[in-house]
This record gives C-alpha cells, sequence and structure tokens, in this order.
C-alpha cells in the first residue's frame, strides 16, 4: 500500500525535526541517503579505512546526481563529506532512529519509480560499503561481519519504501 501524500508530508517534517535536533541544518538533508551507510559501517564499532572509502565514493556519486539532477553545480562534496564526519560523531542509536528517517527525506515528492530507485542505490551502496572491508570471524576472513549482517536488515527493513518489497 502506497503511502498518501499527507503521510509523506508528516513523516517528512518528523525527519527534519529529528534531524536538526541532531544538529543537521536543511542543506544537509539532501545528503540523508548517506546515513543508512554510516549507520552500517559503525555496525561493528568503527569505521574501517576501506569502508570509510567507499563512503566517499557514494558521497561524491550522491553529488553529481544531486547536481545533475538541479543542472548545475549546487551541491559540493565537501558538503557531503561534512555530513559523514558529523554523523560519524553521534552515537550510534541516533543515527540508527536517523536511518529511519532517510526513508522519508528520500520519498518526499518522488514518484514510487524513483523511491524505488533511491531504495535501491542506498541498498547497493550499503552493500558496497559491508564488502569494502575484510575482518576474522572465528577461523573465517570475511567481508560482512555478525554486527554488519544484524544491522543491514535492520536497514532493509528500515528503508522498505513500497509493497513491492517487504523484509
Amino acid at each position: 500500500m502506497a503511502e498518501t501524500p499527507e503521510h509523506l508530508q508528516e513523516a517528512w517534517d518528523a525527519a527534519r525535526a529529528h534531524l536538526a535536533e541532531a544538529g543537521f541544518g536543511a542543506d544537509d538533508l539532501y545528503f540523508a541517503s548517506l546515513i543508512p551507510l554510516v549507520d552500517l559501517a559503525l555496525a561493528d564499532g568503527e569505521i574501517q579505512r576501506e569502508e570509510h572509502l567507499e563512503i566517499q565514493s557514494q558521497a561524491r556519486a550522491l553529488v553529481d546526481r544531486l547536481n545533475a539532477k538541479v543542472g548545475y553545480e549546487a551541491f559540493s562534496y565537501s558538503q557531503a563529506l561534512v555530513v559523514v564526519s558529523k554523523l560519524r560523531e553521534l552515537p550510534l542509536s541516533l543515527i540508527t532512529q536517523l536511518t529511519a528517517h532517510a526513508r522519508a527525506l528520500e520519498l518526499v515528492n518522488s514518484s514510487e519509480a524513483a523511491a524505488e530507485a533511491a531504495f535501491s542505490r542506498i541498498v547497493a551502496g550499503c552493500l558496497r560499503v559491508a564488502a569494502a572491508s575484510t575482518t576474522h570471524e572465528g577461523d573465517k576472513l570475511v567481508h560482512f561481519c555478525r554486527e554488519e549482517r544484524l544491522r543491514f536488515e535492520g536497514i532493509l527493513q528500515a528503508l522498505a519504501v513500497t509493497r513491492h518489497y517487504k523484509p
């Protein structure tokens, strides 16, 4: 069942208020799709170098996509990195809450197809972040540690945007 515009606006207003409480301004909202990436990278307690490099790559792609959408250089890579830096300073529990709000920020004024595309980009970005580094789990070297797998499931549930995806 698709959400009504009124529900989306209410969700967007709540998301904006929570981000403001966490120290994010109106311009930071454009970078909301980076929140789940940082959330996943921090699931095991720290962002590894490789994960950080992947988040930077995702930030650059986001800036390019936003600038292409508006038709000029309205957004900068440095703005995106400031948002990532702010996120890294927050308690993980707050980042997890903000991840749930990323959905509303991506959906407002979006068609169903655009919302699905945004969801797919975030999920793919999370998978790339998780695969970027390795860790030992018992006697195995893995790309996606237990904590990241559990957090990824939570992110999927928080971001499920249409009736087409049900975690």
